[in-house]
């Protein structure tokens, strides 16, 4: 850390100013080189990663009031240029619905605001109480995705196509059939039995064409069409930062704290409704980090009308486009069949429609949405280490769809002696439950990691990480990197 006495001086002397607040510098430079292990989907990758690193500029001044002005200007380092895990060097804009980089001063922080015995107040932008907590009872190194317990969805692997959600479709399209030829065989002066035989037997003719292309031409060529996502794209997790906040902080390392922010996405259109953010943490302690220390902290955190995230995006525009050049071939089939031209668009139109509609339940993203997390964390510092648990309860909803519930939950374990340091943790994502239907997305991580500190400031990691979604491969990330803190 360093102080620019100097340059706030000379500062001073340009503007007229007879004093000014000191100004502190410091940071974290945090890169990585990873083996990650894809699901078998792409083979195994070597890529290197920034995560977390930062320059953060921050002071305060004295106020004749007897309070304080104070402001927190953190900016993101990119040092690898591109991203694979973390997402340092570039954000997903959730309102265009693209990538694009980080720009701009105060990137990941900036806050000003006025500190007294009340606490502090401030107003801007930055971490949530939510992601501070989180950080805070996750030992690993970030550049591994986390040991911590707060992912709210696991998006399938494979885009889950099912020809059985048309079976309600085929049925009627098999009753059509049938009473448009009983009706044209008596009229015709068949028989009854006659009638319902030839009716009954064209019925069934046509079912079996239509279900038979669905699942022998349509469903095999849709899974074709699309990639599968492996692990790390899979999750989907609560903003860190937010834009446009107001925070409230009370309290002290010893003793009890409390933090209440709330943001305002400004993207409110005719159509769509406002981005919101409630984020509280209510906790207390013993004390500053060391033997004997007891920790606990209780977090709410809510968001409301998220737009979307870029694997569903990728997901559902595929869909789209999917389902407009899958119709035309799956009413060619029919018209191969006899079915007249009108029947066999309308049909084909509300088959190919229930099967991209299954399909894109697994990624939907409605406007009107709202996440709710409700996680309780604790640790205490034993002679051994630091052992901490969190349990996360989430539930989200969306205009028109069931509620998700799950739970989840992460224990972890971390040491430090002399110049080295180490954790050992398990996560647990409970399975989605949807209306009381399984989502199979659970899924289980272990992780383990050294570090060698050289001094206060530097050290070297590794990490090995070993997690497996439900119904996936088992997947094995290897990393090895350096931090530099400033």
């Amino acid at each position: 850390m360093r102080t620019m006495t100097g340059v706030g001086a000379a500062a001073a002397l340009l503007t007229g100013m007879t004093a000014v607040a000191d100004v502190n510098i410091q940071g974290e430079l945090k890169i990585g080189m990873a083996s990650l292990d894809m699901e078998g989907k792409t083979g195994r990758k070597l890529v290197l990663d920034t995560a977390n690193s930062y320059l953060s500029f921050n002071g305060d001044e004295a106020l004749p009031s007897g309070m304080k002005a104070f402001f927190d200007i953190s900016t993101r380092m990119c040092l690898d240029g591109s991203q694979t895990v973390a997402n340092d060097c570039r954000v997903y804009d959730r309102t265009t619905h693209a990538w694009r980089e980080h720009n701009g001063f105060a990137s990941r922080a900036g806050w000003v605001g006025l500190r007294g015995q009340f606490g502090d107040i401030r107003l801007g932008r930055g971490k949530t109480p939510f992601d501070e907590v989180v950080d805070r009872y996750d030992p690993s190194t970030g550049i591994g995705t986390g040991m911590t317990a707060w992912v709210e969805r696991v998006f399938p692997g494979v885009v889950p196509f099912d020809a059985a959600s048309a079976a309600p479709i085929i049925a009627g399209f098999g009753q059509q059939i049938y009473a448009a030829t009983f009706a044209q065989a008596t009229a015709a002066g068949a028989p009854n039995a006659a009638a319902v035989a030839l009716a009954t037997q064209a019925s069934t003719t046509a079912t079996q064409t239509l279900t038979g292309a669905v699942q022998q031409r349509i469903v095999p060529a849709l899974v074709a069409q699309f990639p599968t996502f492996p692990t790390i794209g899979r999750y989907t997790e609560p903003e860190g930062t937010f834009n446009n906040a107001i925070r409230y902080d009370y309290g002290k390392v010893d003793g009890p704290h409390f933090v209440a922010m709330y943001a305002v996405g400004e993207n409110k259109t005719a159509t769509t409704p406002e981005t919101r953010r409630l984020s509280l943490n209510a906790g207390y302690s013993t004390g500053p980090s060391a033997r004997g220390q007891f920790r606990i902290d209780a977090v709410f955190d809510q968001q409301k009308n998220v737009l979307t995230h870029p694997v569903a995006d990728q997901v559902l525009a595929g869909l789209v486009a999917a389902q407009t050049a899958a119709t035309p071939l799956l009413a060619g089939a029919l018209l191969q069949a006899g079915i007249p031209a009108a029947l066999a668009n309308a049909v084909a139109g509300n088959v190919m429609g229930a099967v991209i509609t299954s399909a894109a339940s697994s990624y939907s993203v409605k406007s009107e949405n709202t996440s709710q997390h409700f996680m309780v964390a604790s640790s205490y510092v034993f002679p051994i280490g630091r052992v901490g648990l969190a349990v996360d309860r989430i539930a989200l909803s969306q205009t028109g769809l069931a509620e998700i519930r799950r739970t989840n939950w992460s224990l972890n374990w971390e040491l430090g002696w002399k110049n080295l340091g180490g954790y050992m943790g398990y996560r647990r994502l409970g399975a989605s439950n949807m209306g009381g239907v399984h989502l199979h997305d659970h899924e289980r991580k272990i992780g383990a990691g050294i570090e060698r500190y050289f001094s206060k400031r530097t050290k070297l990691i590794a990490e090995y990480n070993n997690n497996k979604i439900e119904g996936g491969k088992v997947v094995h990330t290897i990393l090895g990197g350096i931090v530099h803190k400033f």
